[in-house]
């Protein structure tokens, strides 16, 4: 069974990424909504089994549909604390909303994966904070 905060996190950031044209993410709102309340059983979604927490978001393509692009806000993923992977390729991010960047996702401690292929970031240096508190951190 997975967490409290962990699945209201889950639909704010459904919320936040979903635009008009919906995307794949929309599921998680009609699971709430039925009474399948166990988001480690929901799609995209990976707990570890001991725990109940969210270890892994396979979240590409979940803004299927929408061209537009997405302003990140990394805090949303802060009450995932044992988060491991995270899959944000091709979801058209273009930037970060002010003071909730990349660089908050150094406070996910247990983050060994994060895949943001093919968005419209300007690498390398979106991610050199992060990538620098990552390798100082292990």
């Amino acid at each position: 069974m997975c967490w409290e905060e962990e699945r209201s996190a889950l639909l704010e950031l459904q919320a936040n990424m979903m635009s008009s044209n919906g995307g794949h993410l929309a599921l998680w709102a009609d699971y709430n909504e039925t009474g399948f309340l166990d988001c480690c059983s929901w799609h995209w979604v990976r707990c570890n089994l001991a725990t109940g927490r969210v270890i892994e978001l396979n979240l590409k393509t979940a803004r299927q549909g929408s061209k537009d692009g997405w302003s990140f806000n990394a805090s949303l993923f802060l009450p995932f604390k044992s988060l491991q992977v995270l899959v944000l390729s091709e979801n058209f991010i273009a930037g970060w909303n002010k003071n909730e960047g990349f660089d908050k996702l150094s406070h996910l401690t247990n983050l060994k994966v994060l895949d943001l292929e093919h968005n419209y970031l300007p690498f390398p240096n979106v991610l050199s904070h992060f990538v620098l508190v990552h390798l100082l951190r292990n």
